[in-house]
């Protein structure tokens, strides 16, 4: 029995809630650009998706249409959603 603290469902855990995090980071800005409210700044946008958030942002940005047509998000979310992918299976199957 693995008595450490980092266990891999753990870290696992960690990374899903990361992304849906992402997910809902996103899907609020999305509402509040509708809306003409204040908004997430880009800078944070992004630090979620890089911080392994990367596949909840990249589906945040395909179901609300939000960010697509900006080349940081075009390019930094895929991206971050490949890295975020390989973590989770370095995770996995170390």
């Amino acid at each position: 029995m693995e008595t450490t603290f980092l266990t891999k469902e753990f870290l696992l855990i960690v990374i899903i809630s990361i992304n849906l995090m992402s997910f809902l980071l996103y899907r609020l800005d999305k509402k509040r650009a509708i809306q003409n409210k204040s908004r997430i700044s880009e800078k944070n946008l992004l630090l979620i998706t890089i911080l392994f958030g990367g596949i909840g942002a990249w589906f945040a940005m395909q179901k609300f249409r939000h960010k697509t047509k900006n080349i940081k998000f075009k390019f930094l979310v895929p991206l971050a959603a490949i890295l975020t992918l390989i973590s989770v299976l370095a995770i996995y199957y170390v």
